[in-house]
């Protein structure tokens, strides 16, 4: 086996439940092995859960006979009856597909697909099999497409995604140290400096620990749902309801802001301007701002934050401050 599948079968043997003290001492050998073993370990770890996230769908558990018979076959080509007896019954429909998705997206050879919309710019982009990507201002998206996998990667900004039905490819968006996963849904996925936006429309999501540390590090949501997650690797994120036409307000060119930070909320509005808007200060960034203000109108913007809140403004350069008074 390539070491790609190693990690793959490594990941099934464990989750199926456990290693013997002999087999413990062999996975620690191999992790220790190579140095890119840990990592290859990591991103099988993303596949398996990727694929546990959504194994009790309908549409997936209708293809169970089917992965458990491919499992078998391939079991009878490549691998030992060592490897096989602990985990291959107990976990099919993923044993079966995490080494698919895992090893395409571990070897292909094929680049993603890169969309971006600059400064005050949206677009809409039609993918292959139908999905629909929405991506607000200076918003960067990657896209890699396979037989076994959609996997899309946020880099900034924020997109909106509606996902053609295919439960044999699931959907993914990987954005601040976790991943999305669905398989024919509406959500949306916002990257700010420090935080991540998850909010459901329709359908269902899982979000998972893209470098996962526990087995505790799966959220489900379920429509007018948000989650919310600082991007440091140990954060503990958060799920509350949400106004979901709020929180589209960005796709008719207007900003929605209930409770939100100054410091987000200026880093949204920097999508659509060129006039530079930093805060200045911890006081400051912490003002929680409600309103609805016009994409790309700043000076409306800072008037009415001067107007409601104890800050002032500073010209810097190119850039305008806000700091708290």
């Amino acid at each position: 086996m390539t070491p790609e599948e190693q990690a793959g079968a490594w990941c099934v043997r464990l989750a199926s439940g456990g290693l013997s003290p002999a087999e413990q001492a062999e996975f620690d050998d191999w992790m220790v092995e190579d140095p890119s073993h840990d990592e290859l370990f990591d991103r099988a770890l993303i596949a398996w859960r990727g694929i546990s996230a959504i194994a009790d769908s309908p549409e997936v558990i209708a293809r169970r006979a089917n992965a458990l018979e491919a499992l078998r076959r391939a079991n009878r080509k490549r691998w030992s009856g060592k490897l096989v007896i602990g985990w291959q019954w107990g976990v099919g429909l993923a044993a079966a597909v995490v080494l698919a998705v895992f090893t395409f997206s571990s070897t292909s050879n094929v680049k993603p697909d890169l969309y971006a919309t600059g400064v005050g710019e949206r677009r809409i982009i039609t993918l292959a099999d139908g999905s629909r990507v929405s991506l607000d201002a200076d918003t960067k998206v990657s896209v890699l497409y396979g037989k076994k996998q959609r996997a899309l990667t946020l880099l900034n900004g924020r997109a909106k995604f509606e996902v053609a039905k295919n439960p044999d490819r699931p959907f993914t968006v990987t954005a601040g140290g976790r991943t999305t996963v669905a398989t024919g849904t509406a959500f949306s996925v916002e990257l700010l400096r420090r935080t991540l936006h998850v909010v459901l429309y329709e359908g269902r999501v899982n979000v998972i620990r893209a470098k996962p540390h526990s087995s505790d590090g799966t959220v489900g949501l379920v429509p007018g749902e948000e989650l919310v997650t600082d991007v440091s690797p140990t954060a503990v994120p958060t799920v509350s309801p949400v106004d979901t036409t709020g929180s589209l307000a960005w796709e008719n060119g207007q900003l929605n802001f209930v409770d939100e930070p100054l410091a987000s909320a200026v880093e949204q509005l920097n999508r659509y301007s060129p006039v530079r808007i930093v805060v200045g200060d911890a006081r400051a960034s912490a003002i929680r701002i409600n309103g609805v203000f016009n994409a790309g109108d700043s000076q409306a913007f800072l008037d009415a934050i001067t107007q409601a809140y104890p800050v002032r403004l500073v010209i810097n350069g190119e850039k305008i401050v806000i700091l708290s008074k």
